[in-house]
Formats: C-alpha cells, structure tokens, sequence
C-alpha cells in the first residue's frame, strides 16, 4: 500500500481526481460485461453457439460412436 504523505491540497485533489476516474473506468467495464453477458444469454446466440460451435460436433460424434459400438456388439 503506498504510503500518504500530501504537502499541498493540490496533491490530494489530483489523487482524488485520479481514484474517480478509475472508478468510472472500471464502473463503466462492468457495464459493458453485463451487457456481453446479457446478449450472449439471448435465445439465437445460444443456438447458433450450439450449432456452429464444438457442442453439437462433440454430441454427434459420441452418438456415432455409441451407435458404432452397439452395432458391433449386437
């Protein structure tokens, strides 16, 4: 922790100034991630996901290979 030692009020508003702005920064990147959040939990994200994305490659391989297996059991 940096240790205080102000001389003048000019350094404590300039350190106050700093301190707010980053609260604003770091306010506004919260924003901004609850709505990529929000949108990536939207009905046409989650199936274009679905479909473009590893989850259905996965499901039909495990299904191809299940149905592979049972054939060459049965």
């Amino acid at each position: 922790m940096k240790d205080w030692h102000y001389t003048s009020f000019k350094e404590i508003d300039r350190d106050l100034t700093i301190l707010e702005l980053k609260r604003d920064i770091a306010a506004e990147e919260l924003k901004a991630d609850f709505r990529n959040l929000k949108e990536s939990l939207e009905p046409r994200e989650l199936l274009s996901d679905l479909v473009g994305g590893d989850v259905l490659k996965k499901f039909l391989f495990s299904w191809a290979m299940g149905y592979l297996l049972r054939k060459i059991r049965g």
